[in-house]
């Protein structure tokens, strides 16, 4: 039996319908997962191979949170998410109290965003979700000058960072 966000895709259905039956999944996002998996979207859920099934579920949108713009380094930021990343949830929580960095306290709020629409959207058990991706990227830079000696001027960049965190449902290992 086939299963995608850790629920069982009803037999007997073409994918696309079974696909729609999902919690959180909509008729773009099926079709754009069908599409990038390879998969058409008119055969049967009972005629998919094991190895269709896990590309369809490479490429179906999981659950995350993101927040952009956010007025920190992305080398900060991205020396936090390195703590975190491929830990459980109440793991990564417990290591984000811990660490004095500001970073800290702008991914644990990125993380309970994508906890919360994990467990909203997704039907997702939060005890069960660990961090798949955590990616921090570079964002604009606010550009300033500073008054130097002898009518000089100094640049000062202020750098702003792209917070994206995907969670996803742990496999149990039967």
């Amino acid at each position: 039996m086939a299963q995608l966000l850790g629920q069982d895709l009803l037999q007997g259905e073409n994918i696309l319908e079974a696909l729609l039956e999902l919690p959180g999944m909509t008729q773009v996002k099926g079709k754009r997962a069908l599409r990038l998996a390879k998969v058409s979207k008119h055969k049967m859920v009972d005629d998919l191979s094991d190895e269709e099934v896990s590309k369809i579920d490479a490429n179906i949108d999981s659950p995350m949170g993101k927040v952009s713009h956010v007025r920190i380094s992305h080398r900060k930021a991205n020396a936090v998410m390195r703590l975190i990343r491929g830990k459980q949830v109440d793991n990564a929580f417990d290591i984000l109290k811990f660490t004095q960095k500001k970073a800290a306290r702008i991914i644990e709020k990125v993380l309970k965003n994508a906890v919360s629409n994990a467990s909203n959207n997704f039907d997702l058990d939060p005890e069960s979700l660990y961090v798949h991706k955590g990616a921090v990227e570079e964002g604009f830079t606010l550009k300033r000058i500073q008054p130097g000696p002898m009518g000089r001027a100094f640049r000062i960049r202020k750098r702003t960072s792209h917070i994206k965190i995907v969670v996803k449902e742990r496999k149990e290992a039967n």
